[in-house]
Formats: C-alpha cells, structure tokens, sequence
C-alpha cells in the first residue's frame, strides 16, 4: 500500500507549482514577489517538519534534530514573508491587517514563535518542565498543538492563494483545495501493518505507561540522564542507593567515594535505603553531585583505579580544610605567648580562649572526616595519604591543646 508522506508531498507539489506559476508567470515582479514565495517555503518546510515525525511513536533523535531544523527554516522564512509584505504595505502607504489574510497571517507568526520557543525549551532546557521525564510527557500537547498551527498555515496560506490578484484562473482554487485534501489525508493515514491502527495506538499508550514507571532522571554537569529499574525484582520498591549509585557511576563518571546524592532538596545519606524509601519516585529528578578521575589523578594511584582517586580527592579535600586553619593556628600561638608575657585583657582572654575552642573542634572534625575515608586495603596510595592527613591533623591538635593547656595553667595560677 502507498506510504502516506506520498500524499503529503503530492499536496505540497500541486500547491508548489500553483503559487509558482502564478507568480513567476502571471504577476509583476516587485517586493511584493518575494512574500508568496517566503510564505510557500514556509508552508513546505512546516508541512514536511510535521510528517516526519506525525506517526512515529518514538522518535530517534536524528528525526528530532530535523524536525527542529525544518520548523526553523518555516519561521525564519514566515517572519521574513510577514516582514516583506509589512514594508511593501508602509511603502505604498496601504493600511495594514485589513483582510482576513492579514489578520490570519499576525496570528500564525506569533503562534508558530511560541510553538518553536517551547519545543526548543523541552529538548534543549528539560529542566525548566521538572526534567527529561516530565518534559517528554508535555510533548503531547506540543504535537497537538502543532496539528492546530499546520491547519493554521495552511488556511492563511489558502486565503491569500485566493484573492483575485492571486487567481489568473478558475483552476487555481481547484488545485489549491486539491492541495489541502491530500495532505490532510496523508497526515491522517498511518502506514499499514499486519495490526489493526488501534491496537497499535493501544500497545503505544500501554508501552508508554510501561516505560516511565519505575524511571526517573539523574541530573549531572547540566546533563540529564533517563534510568529505570524496571531490571530489577520489584523495581524502585526494592532497589537500594548503593544500587542507584554503581549505575550513576557508570553513566556520569564520578566515583563513589565523592558521589552525594540530593532528591528534592535533601541529601540521600543511607546506602542501605531503597530508593522509593530516599524520596525518589517516578518522573523525579535525582542529582547527583561529586568528581571523576581524569588521567593524571589515575596515574598517581598504585592501583589505577577511579575509585582510588575518589577517596584521595575525599582526603584532599580535609587536608585542605587544615591547611587552611594553619595562619589561624600561628595567630593563636601568637595571642597565647603575649598573655604568657603578661600582655593581656579580659576582651583579650577571652577571644585566645574561643580562638582555641574554635580550632580544637575544627581539627577534630577534619579528625574524624579522615576516620571515615574507609579505604580498601587494595588502595595503597590513598590509605598512605590518609595515614600522612591524620598524622599531620593531630600534630596541629598536640599543638593547639598544648598551647590551650599553657593558657589554662597561667589563668590558675593567677587565681591562686
């Protein structure tokens, strides 16, 4: 049986030869010319972006990327046919959106704009919709909308076909309304298969359903990344964070040792969780923050491993975290041997005193962060930079305790 499109770039054809044989034949060149024209390519390139993709339950992203292009040469070349028939009518001091053509073609341009801005913002900007997920489930509306923008172009297309200056014949209208039959018939006519078109439509809308339960998005870097757990027993109900993670591993890179994951604003802190007990359900969006391992990282390891890398950067990150305590550590010292000196205030005290506090409870902190790195023996490298990060942690900790012991004596012995 005839595929479809055959109608649809028939219809285009016959409209095609119509309007041009009108206007390179039948009507003086002037600015004017260039407005049918525009408008024709227009009419093409938006009728032709619509089939591509009218009966296609899932589209490849090939289709997609030429969908877009194809509206895009229809806009530009409407709103360059809209602009040239606005000069020519300020040219010739003639009033504007009189005609039911004119008033038709207003409307088309700035719904077409809208129809392109949102169809860009869900391929391009899915977040702005709640994610990938949420953003595919808006393109129903999207498609229908388009149907009601196509009809829109072609009526405005029709009735400036028909004006008199337009119709050098009584066969034009004829070929134009031929024009509109074939390609509303071909965009209304699926291809035939063995299965009846509403089974297919009912195993689309069933496979749909099927494909979004237990899915989600996972947002990292300012990508989006569509997983589900439909693989396993018992789907998001069963499936653990430790779970969720080795698959954001794999998709975006970053190691676990780094991986933090956040659901509607809160840290997913259990790894034992199931994912539907963390707060992540269908059409969320999950992101997930941490660092990958590039080459030279994985070339200071022994092992090779990303992993490795991971618990180093996590050691890193706390030594850092000291090393930047160190010129409040030297102020300290500093406070603390001019009050042994006998320089000192009340205000003065008591400023060395929460100075000292203060420091004690950072370095216990970045104590017990090192505590936590749990690094498989098979990690050599990291766990000796471990051992070196909480060597160095207590030392400063000796250090500012003994210091804070000195102060304490001194004040003592004023007492007495």
């Amino acid at each position: 049986m005839m595929n479809p499109k055959i109608y649809v770039h028939l219809g285009l054809f016959v409209f095609s030869a119509s309007v041009l044989n009108v206007v390179l034949y039948h009507v003086p060149f002037s600015l004017f010319t260039y407005h049918p024209l525009l408008i024709l390519i227009a009419l093409v390139a938006c009728t032709e972006g619509t089939a591509l993709i009218q009966a296609a339950s899932v589209v490849s992203a090939e289709k997609r990327t030429l969908h877009i292009v194809l509206q895009s040469i229809g806009f530009t070349a409407m709103v360059s046919g809209f602009s040239v028939i606005y000069d020519n009518k300020s040219r010739n001091n003639k009033p504007h959106f009189t005609t039911l053509h004119g008033q038709l073609g207003a409307l088309t341009v700035a719904f077409m704009s809208l129809q392109l801005m949102m169809g860009c913002l869900m391929v391009y900007v899915p977040q702005l919709f709640g994610g990938v997920a949420r953003a595919k489930m808006m393109y129903r509306y999207h498609r229908i909308l388009g149907y009601i923008l196509l009809a829109l172009v072609w009526i405005t297309a029709l009735c400036g076909s028909m004006t008199p200056f337009l119709v050098p014949s009584s066969i034009e209208p004829v070929l134009n309304w031929f024009s509109i039959a074939t390609n509303f018939f071909g965009l209304n006519k699926r291809p035939a298969s063995s299965t009846s078109s509403s089974t297919k439509t009912n195993n689309s809308s069933r496979s749909h359903h099927k494909q979004m339960r237990d899915s989600f998005v996972l947002a990292y870097d300012n990508r989006y990344y569509d997983i589900h757990f439909r693989d396993v027993r018992g789907g998001m109900r069963q499936a653990t964070v430790a779970e969720l993670k080795e698959r954001c591993k794999t998709m975006t890179g970053v190691t676990i040792a780094t991986m933090k994951l956040k659901v509607s604003g809160a840290f997913i802190k259990d790894d034992t969780a199931t994912l539907t007990s963390s707060g992540i359900h269908d059409g969320c969006i999950v992101y997930v923050m941490g660092d990958r391992a590039n080459n030279e990282q994985l070339r200071q390891t022994a092992s090779g491993n990303p992993e490795e890398v991971g618990y180093m950067i996590r050691i890193s990150k706390v030594m850092d975290k000291i090393e930047g305590s160190k010129d409040k550590i030297e102020e300290f010292d500093i406070r603390v041997v001019s009050m042994l000196d006998g320089e000192q205030n009340d205000t003065m005290r008591k400023e060395t005193e929460d100075l000292g506090i203060y420091l004690s409870e950072l370095l216990m902190q970045s104590l017990i962060a090192l505590d936590g790195v749990d690094c498989p023996s098979e990690f050599v490298t990291a766990r000796a930079n471990r051992r070196q990060g909480v060597k160095h942690c207590q030392e400063l900790m000796d250090r500012v305790d003994q210091a804070r012991a000195a102060l304490k004596q001194q004040q003592n012995k004023q007492k007495l």
